[in-house]
C-alpha cells in the first residue's frame, strides 16, 4: 500500500523537476543561465502591473472627486454671492431711504447725532455706526457716536475718489479708533453731504456648510477683505474672475471666486448731481437719462483641501496600502528564489576572503552552468592574475628600489660637483618647479639649495619682472629643444641688488622621467661690464682731453710766440700793449692746462671716494683768487656763505673756480661784476654765481655742459662747464643756468651736505 505525499516524494520531486526544465526550454539562453536576469524580469512584471492599475485606479478617482469639489465650490460660491448681494441691497436701500430726511442737511452736529442714533434701529445689528460727513473734506458731521465728531473720513483710510460714487463701499477696511476692529463704510451721497454705515470688517454675514473649516468672505477688487471672518486681509483676485465663478488652488485651500455688482438706485435722476458740485459720480448716463450706480466686489469661498479631499486621501491610502503588500509579497518571491544560491554565495565568499589573505591554492571547480558558476570562473581568473601581478609587483619593487639607491648615489656625487662651481646652475621642469640648484643659485636667493630644490620659481626668485622673464626664456627652449644663449640677463638677489648674469640654457631630459625641462648655466659677469664701461668711458674722455692739448694748447703757445716775435720787431712803438696781450694769452694756456690736468684726473678714477668737504674755505679762496688775479674785476658776496660741510672731494676747488673764470672770461663789461651767495634747503645747500655779461642763448643752456661744446662767439675751449657738470654729478648734486637781470647769467649749483 502506498500513500500520495503530492511533490515530496521521491517520483514528485522528479516529476517538478521535469516540468521546470520543461519551462525554462521556453526561455532564452540569456535568461536561462542568468538568474539576475530571471528575478529581474518577475520583479519588473510584478511592478508594471502592479503600478499600472494603481495609477489608472488613482487618476479615475482623482478626476471625479476633483470635478465633484469645483462643482461644490462654485455652487456654494454663487449661492453665497445672491446672499451677500441681498444684504448689501437692504443696505444701501435703508440708507437711501434714510438720507431722503430732511434730518439729513441740519447744521448742528446735536441734532444730527439724535437724528442717526433714532435712525440706527432701521438698520441691522451688524452696523456698528452711523455716520453724516462732508463729501468733500471728508470731516464727520455728525455720528451715533460724539466722540468721532470732527475726524477726517479720508485721513483714516476712505478712497476720496471711491466716495465720489453716488453709492460706494470703501475698498479697503478703515481704522476709526485704535480701540476698535477694522471698519468697512458703506455709504450714499445726499447733496454735499455723505450718509456712512461702518460694518466691522470681521462681521460673518455667511456660513457655509460646503465642508468642515469652509468660510466665506467679501473682496474688493483690489484684493482687500471688506466683509467676513477670514484671517486672509488681501488676495490677489484671477484676472478671470468677472464673468463665472472661478475656482482655484491656493496652498492648502481651495477657492471659489466670484465677482457681483450692485445696482440698487437706477432710477436716482441726473439732475441732483449737476455739475458745480464737490463730487462726482463715476459712471455712465443711461438712455433714461438716470445714472449706473454699479459698485463691483467679489465673493471668495475657501474651504481647506484636506477636507475637500478626504475621500480621495482616503483611497489613495487604500491603494498604497495594496500596492505595498503586493510589492512585499513580488519581494518575497525574489527571496525565495534567491535561497537556493545562498549556500554557493557563501561558500564563495568564504574562498574569495583566503585568496585576499594570500591563500592562492583555493580549489575553485563547480558545477553550476548560471551567473554563479560564471562568479567562480571570474573568482579562478582573479586568483591567478591577482598571483601574477604580485609577483610582478614584487620584483619591480626590488629593481625600483635599487635604481632609487643608485640615482640617489649619483644625485649626491653630482651635488659636490655642481657646489665646487662658483657659477650659478640649476634645473627647472616645464612647470618652473626647480629640480637641481647649486649653492651659488640659491644663495644668489639667499636661500640653502634645500630650500630652492622642489619650489617653484615664482616662490624663489624675489622680482616678479624676473621671474616672467625668466619664465619666458624657459618655455622658448623646452619648446624649440635648442639652446639659447642670453648674454646680459639681470636678476634681482635677495639683498636687493641687481646683477648681470651670462646664461646658457639647453633642453634636459630628467632622468626616469618624461618630464620636459631646461638646464641653465650662469656666469657672473656684472664687475666685468662694470669695468668695460669704465674703460670705455676713460678713453673716450682721453680721447676729448687729447684733441684739447692737440689743438687749444698749441694755438695758444702760437700766439704767445707771434706776439712775442712782434714785440721784438717793435721794441720802442707799442711794446707795452704787445706784451700784454702776450701774458694774456699766457694766462689763457696756464688755464686751459689746469684744466685739462683736472678733467684728466677725473677721467682717470674708476671709483669714486666721496668725503665731506668744507663749503666756506674752498668756496672764499676762490673768491680771493678772481680778486687777486683781475684787477677790473667787480665781485661780492651776498650774505654769508653757510659754514657746512658738503659731499664732495678735492676737487670741489677746480669746480669753484671753473665756474668763477667762465663768468670773468665771457664777460663784455669794462667792469665784470659777479655776485655770490649761498642759502640752506632742507639737505641741500643751493650756491648761486650771477654776472653782468652777455648771458647765455635758451637754445645754448643745456649744450654747454657738453664736452668740447662751447658759446657763441666764444674763444673757449667748453672744457671748464663739462669738467663742472661732471663733477656735481659724481657729487649727486645738480647745476643749471638761468638768465640774470637785467643781463649776464646765473649758474645754480646745488650739493648735499654732508650729516
Amino acid at each position: 500500500m502506498t500513500t500520495d505525499d503530492g511533490g515530496n516524494s521521491p517520483s514528485g520531486r522528479q516529476q517538478n523537476s521535469t516540468i521546470r526544465r520543461r519551462l525554462g526550454r521556453l526561455l532564452p539562453d540569456v535568461v536561462r543561465e542568468n538568474l539576475t536576469a530571471k528575478l529581474l524580469i518577475l520583479l519588473l512584471l510584478g511592478t508594471v502591473i502592479s503600478g499600472a492599475v494603481v495609477v489608472v485606479s488613482y487618476s479615475t478617482i482623482n478626476d471625479e472627486i476633483t470635478e465633484q469639489v469645483r462643482a461644490q465650490v462654485t455652487a456654494d460660491t454663487t449661492t453665497q454671492a445672491t446672499v451677500y448681494e441681498n444684504w448689501l441691497t437692504e443696505r444701501w436701500t435703508t440708507l437711501n431711504a434714510m438720507a431722503e430726511s430732511g434730518e439729513m442737511q441740519h447744521d448742528s452736529s446735536t441734532v444730527l447725532h439724535q437724528w442717526l442714533v433714532a435712525e440706527q434701529t432701521r438698520v441691522s445689528n451688524d452696523v456698528h455706526s452711523l455716520y453724516v460727513a462732508d463729501s468733500d473734506s471728508g470731516a464727520i458731521l455728525g455720528s451715533t457716536h460724539t466722540e468721532f465728531h470732527g475726524a477726517d473720513l479720508y485721513e483714516v483710510g476712505l478712497d476720496k475718489s471711491n466716495a465720489k460714487n453716488m453709492i460706494f463701499i470703501s475698498q479697503k477696511p478703515v481704522v476709526l479708533d485704535e480701540e476698535l476692529p477694522k471698519m468697512t463704510l458703506i455709504g450714499t451721497h445726499s447733496g454735499d453731504r455723505m450718509l456712512l454705515a461702518a460694518v466691522p470688517t470681521n462681521t460673518p454675514l455667511v456660513s457655509s456648510k460646503l465642508f468642515e473649516g469652509a468660510e466665506s468672505s467679501l473682496y474688493s477688487l483690489e484684493g482687500n477683505r471688506i466683509l467676513g471672518d477670514q484671517t486672509t486681509a488681501t488676495m490677489e483676485l484671477p484676472a478671470d474672475a468677472r464673468d463665472e465663478t472661478v475656482v482655484m488652488n491656493e496652498h492648502d485651500t481651495i477657492l471659489g471666486v466670484r465677482v457681483i455688482g450692485h445696482d440698487v438706485l437706477n432710477a436716482q435722476p441726473v439732475d441732483e448731481f449737476s455739475e458745480g458740485t464737490r463730487w462726482s459720480v463715476d459712471a455712465q448716463a443711461d438712455e433714461e437719462g438716470g445714472v449706473e450706480t454699479t459698485v463691483k466686489m467679489a465673493v471668495v469661498t475657501r474651504a481647506p483641501t484636506a477636507e475637500a479631499f478626504a475621500i480621495r486621501d482616503q483611497v489613495s491610502q487604500v491603494i498604497a496600502i495594496s500596492f505595498g503588500l503586493l510589492l512585499t509579497l513580488l519581494i518575497g518571491t525574489a527571496a525565495v528564489s534567491m535561497r537556493s544560491v545562498t549556500v554557493d554565495v557563501n561558500r564563495l565568499s568564504k574562498k574569495a576572503r583566503r585568496i585576499s589573505e594570500g591563500s592562492f591554492d583555493v580549489d575553485m571547480s563547480h558545477h553550476r552552468i548560471d551567473e554563479i558558476g560564471t562568479l567562480y570562473q571570474s573568482v579562478g581568473e582573479m586568483r591567478d592574475s591577482l598571483r601574477t601581478r604580485i609577483e610582478q609587483a614584487e620584483r619591480r619593487e626590488q629593481e625600483m628600489t635599487q635604481a632609487r639607491e643608485e640615482t640617489e648615489q649619483a644625485r649626491k656625487k653630482l651635488r659636490q660637483i655642481i657646489d665646487l662651481v662658483p657659477d650659478l646652475i640649476f634645473a627647472k621642469n616645464q612647470g618652473g618647479e626647480y629640480l637641481i640648484a647649486n649653492e651659488a643659485t640659491a644663495e644668489a636667493y639667499g636661500l640653502s639649495p634645500e630650500e630652492v630644490e622642489g619650489r617653484n620659481e615664482s616662490e624663489v626668485i624675489p622680482s616678479v619682472e624676473d621671474s616672467e622673464g625668466f619664465r619666458e626664456d624657459d618655455l622658448a627652449v623646452i619648446e624649440s629643444g635648442e639652446s639659447k644663449f642670453i648674454p646680459d640677463e639681470e636678476i634681482t638677489t635677495a639683498d636687493g641688488e641687481t646683477r648681470i648674469l651670462q646664461t646658457t640654457k639647453i633642453p634636459y631630459d630628467v632622468p626616469g622621467s618624461d618630464e620636459d625641462a631646461v638646464l641653465g648655466y650662469s656666469r657672473d659677469v656684472t664687475e666685468l661690464k662694470r669695468y668695460e664701461q669704465t674703460l670705455e668711458t676713460q678713453r673716450d674722455n682721453l680721447q676729448v682731453l687729447n684733441q684739447v692739448v692737440r689743438h687749444d694748447i698749441r694755438n695758444k703757445l702760437q700766439l704767445v710766440s707771434a706776439y712775442a716775435q712782434m714785440c721784438q720787431e717793435q721794441l720802442e712803438d707799442g711794446s707795452e700793449e704787445n706784451v700784454e696781450n702776450v701774458l694774456e694769452a699766457t694766462r689763457d694756456a696756464i688755464d686751459i692746462t689746469e684744466t685739462a690736468r683736472d678733467v684728466t684726473e677725473v677721467m682717470l678714477q674708476s671709483e669714486v671716494d666721496r668725503s665731506p668737504v668744507g663749503l666756506r674755505n674752498v668756496l672764499e679762496e676762490e673768491i680771493d683768487d678772481i680778486r687777486s688775479g683781475f684787477d677790473t674785476v667787480r665781485i661780492t658776496v651776498e650774505g654769508s656763505i653757510p659754514d657746512v660741510d658738503v659731499i664732495a672731494d678735492d676737487m670741489l676747488e677746480s669746480m669753484f673756480r671753473n665756474l668763477l673764470h667762465n663768468a670773468v672770461q665771457h664777460n663784455d663789461k669794462d667792469v665784470p661784476e659777479i655776485a655770490v651767495s649761498a642759502r640752506l634747503t632742507n639737505d641741500h645747500v643751493v650756491v648761486r654765481i650771477a654776472d653782468n655779461g652777455p648771458g647765455i642763448p635758451d637754445g645754448q643752456k643745456e649744450l654747454i655742459f657738453q664736452e668740447g661744446k662751447v658759446g657763441i662767439d666764444s674763444d673757449g675751449t667748453g672744457l671748464g662747464l663739462y669738467l663742472v657738470d661732471t663733477l656735481v654729478d659724481r657729487y649727486g648734486g645738480d647745476v643749471r643756468v638761468k638768465d640774470n637781470e637785467p643781463t649776464g647769467s646765473v649758474f645754480i649749483v646745488t650739493l648735499l651736505i654732508s650729516r
